[in-house]
């Protein structure tokens, strides 16, 4: 979201240093990987979901991540709140003191975030 003009271009090079050898599942969160990262991986060969908001990312890691797997979360400080799907990957809610964006102002516009996201989604 910060990259500005070259963000199409830099998400799709993402996607196409993808290696389904290499990588189990490839998981993208907003509309810049969906559109641009998925599509890449997906012509390189590799499983690719994707999700809205890294909220349901997460849901969907905590459910289908192989036991021993490595994650790699990256993403974008703007609208994306990544650290939502790293905190439902963390097995004691101590751990998640340490995540970026904790503070009580950063919950509350993070909560307003996603309270306007499932608006969205159920007005369509």
């Amino acid at each position: 979201n910060e990259l500005g003009e070259s963000s199409a271009r830099e998400h799709e090079f993402i996607g196409s240093m993808c290696n389904p050898k290499e990588v189990f599942t490839v998981v993208t969160v907003g509309k810049m990987s969906r559109d641009f990262l998925a599509p890449a991986a997906t012509m390189k060969g590799c499983k690719v979901v994707s999700f809205d908001n890294s909220r349901q990312a997460g849901e969907y890691l905590q459910k289908n991540a192989p036991n021993g797997s490595t994650i790699l979360f990256k993403g974008s400080e703007g609208g994306i709140y990544l650290e939502e799907a790293v905190k439902s990957m963390l097995s004691s809610t101590k751990l998640s003191e340490r995540l970026v964006r904790q503070s009580p102002a950063w919950i509350k516009k993070k909560e307003n975030f996603f309270a306007k996201q499932a608006n969205i989604i159920s007005k369509q």
